[in-house]
């Protein structure tokens, strides 16, 4: 392959990068009501504890850190394409990873989209219940 195509292919795969983080915003927002007791980053939780069990700050830190991890990743192109090329097929791999996890629909995903009329539901173990009694008691 020529340089532009190999060039090309490192854009897609950065580009696959920014849809991925995408839709894990998107579904954060979207679930925010309920992402503090689904997440499964204790970063993410310490966030959204300090955000008063909101999701603006752990969000808006997910979105800097992608923008950081490209420029990173475009300049270490520019600088160190054998390493560039191994961080960007390792982070594809863990993205993919990411996103099979999202819309698995086992027990292990948080996203089922098989069976319900609203086209997403969250699935919560067996063993977690809680009710909103107890929820506002610990919000308190």
């Amino acid at each position: 392959m020529t340089f532009k195509k190999w060039g090309f292919i490192y854009t897609l795969l950065l580009l696959f990068m920014f849809a991925v983080s995408s839709i894990d915003l998107y579904w954060s927002i979207k679930l925010s009501e309920s992402l503090i007791e689904i997440e499964k980053n204790p970063f993410g939780i310490l966030l959204m504890r300090a955000d008063n069990d909101g999701v603006a700050l752990f969000m808006a830190l997910k979105f800097f850190c992608t923008c950081m991890v490209a420029a990173f990743l475009v300049s270490l192109y520019y600088y160190r394409k054998k390493i560039a090329w191994c961080v960007i097929i390792s982070l594809s791999i863990f993205q993919l990873l990411l996103l099979s996890y999202m819309y698995s629909g086992s027990e292990i995903g948080l996203l089922d989209f098989s069976h319900s009329k609203y086209q997403y539901e969250i699935l919560i173990p067996e063993d977690f219940y809680y009710d909103d009694q107890y929820i506002n008691q610990l919000r308190d």
